[in-house]
């Protein structure tokens, strides 16, 4: 995990080369999960695969449509999703709840930056995410 100047803030350990990128959104605040893993693609490099989208509540700001589909599951809307990132920048929200979920752990943003402090993250290998803000 690095800032916007670059500076390291820290690594996750990823299980599994997984995490969920967990959020409250902020019109219908219901817990949003963007399902990701970390693949190497050769020449490509270190990609940070969005491979699922997990939302209670569909309307204002909710995608309609996914790469592969939906499902409905015990309430929620779960998307196939096909999106890959060499890197992904995000504000750190000030709802509470914003952060990555590893290993069945929640470790919040704020753990490396304050709420309104943009980061960025980036996978470095297979099982390690790095952030920046």
């Amino acid at each position: 995990m690095e800032d916007s100047q670059g500076r390291h803030l820290g690594s996750l350990d990823l299980p599994g080369a997984r995490f969920d990128h967990v959020f409250v959104h902020s019109v219908h605040k219901t817990p949003v999960v963007e399902r990701f893993r970390i693949e190497d693609r050769g020449k490509e490099g270190i990609r940070l695969h969005l491979y699922e989208l997990d939302y209670e509540d569909a309307g204002v700001g909710m995608p309609s449509d996914a790469e592969g589909g939906f499902r409905l599951e015990k309430g929620h809307f779960i998307l196939a999703m096909d999106r890959e990132f060499a890197r992904i920048p995000i504000q750190v929200s000030i709802v509470p709840g914003h952060g990555l979920v590893a290993g069945g752990r929640f470790t919040a943003f704020t753990t490396w930056a304050r709420e309104g402090k943009g980061i960025i993250l980036e996978a470095t290998m297979a099982t390690t995410l790095r952030f920046r803000r």
